[in-house]
């Protein structure tokens, strides 16, 4: 082991990275039964949650939609809270709500709101939680808690457990087969993913970072984004790649770290971007099941594979901060529950 990664191969954040094919064998244990609660009968999906809850939602809103075939999406819980016109249709919903420990406050009054426009679920690392408590019905994961500030297998896992709950749900033997080949995956990739993200993280041309991602891979680039923000105070954003060039390719320099969340197959304009974002000077890395910087490697589809992005851009995080002499179990200015005034709250 580098020394850079000597100097955090003790903290929480590590470990709970590199934990993950455990973590992952455990949800996919789960009862069937239970994790097919966030599956809807004749309702409408929402997926709702705060900060990386929220970009877990509008991961999972993608995949359920594409894996059951009826309407989902996602807004964060303070737009349940204080826009529910404009969240909830005229016909029944199921809101799904996402929070690490269950306590998140505007999470849990979105969910006690909810319930007069349908069934709520929540999906928490914590059993005993306010969230578990105010839901119709809960999918809780003690095994996969972060102890670290922020979010890492917590966030794999959750989305985990919505996807092998909509494989259930749809009878889906080929999706439930490629998930169970995700521990596995991960387990055999973290030696190289290790090597590489702690190559780009000593690559010195680079202070302000782009990720890309399309479909539910956008709310895993948004994740990956807030990652590296969050631990080293990074100048960060995420984008849908083509959107990107509509606007923000203006803010290309040679001091830019472009990351793209690439689909299997031919991607076509996508890949075009990535090559005119090295023409411009900029640092291009991809992420992708074969030929790419962070490698995944074969055998697994684009619909269950996303959970497999994650941890090589968490290591890139923790490596940066590395490097930067930072603590990752305390990051500047945050704690692990956000709590807001009851006045805002009870909206």
């Amino acid at each position: 082991m580098s020394s850079l990664w000597e100097s955090v191969t003790q903290s929480l954040t590590m470990r709970e990275i590199l934990n993950q094919p455990v973590s992952w064998t455990a949800t996919l244990g789960l009862d069937a039964a239970a994790l097919c609660a966030v599956a809807p009968g004749d309702e409408e999906l929402i997926f709702t949650g705060c900060g990386s809850s929220y970009y877990l939602a509008r991961a999972a809103a993608s995949l359920a939609r594409e894996a059951l075939g009826v309407p989902a999406s996602a807004v964060p819980a303070s737009d349940v809270l204080l826009v529910p016109q404009q969240v909830f249709s005229r016909r029944r919903s199921r809101l799904v709500a996402f929070s690490r420990s269950g306590e998140t406050i505007e999470t849990v009054a979105a969910c006690r709101a909810a319930r007069r426009f349908g069934t709520t679920v929540a999906v928490t690392c914590a059993a005993d939680s306010s969230l578990s408590a105010a839901a119709d019905a809960s999918v809780n994961l003690p095994h996969a808690g972060d102890e670290s500030v922020v979010m890492t297998q917590s966030f794999t896992n959750m989305l985990l457990a919505v996807m092998a709950g909509c494989a259930h749900a749809s009878g889906d033997a080929a999706r439930l087969a490629e998930l169970r080949m995700l521990p596995e995956s991960a387990r055999a990739g973290l030696p190289e993913w290790q090597r590489t993200a702690e190559e780009v993280a000593r690559d010195p041309h680079w202070s302000q970072a782009f990720f890309f991602g399309t479909g539910a891979y956008y709310g895993l680039a948004c994740e990956a984004s807030l990652k590296l923000k969050e631990m080293t105070q990074a100048v960060t954003e995420a984008y849908h790649p083509l959107e990107f060039r509509h606007g923000p390719q203006s803010l290309l320099t040679d001091r830019t770290l472009c990351v793209h969340l690439r689909r299997g197959g031919p991607a076509g304009s996508e890949d075009d971007l990535m090559g005119d974002v090295r023409k411009r000077g900029a640092l291009g890395v991809t992420v992708a099941p074969a030929e790419a910087d962070f490698c995944l490697g074969p055998g697994i589809g684009d619909w269950a594979r996303a959970p497999l992005y994650l941890p090589p851009l968490q290591l890139l995080a923790l490596a940066r901060t590395a490097l930067a002499g930072l603590d990752p179990d305390r990051p500047r200015g945050l704690t692990r529950v956000v709590t807001l005034s009851g006045e805002v709250a009870g909206q």
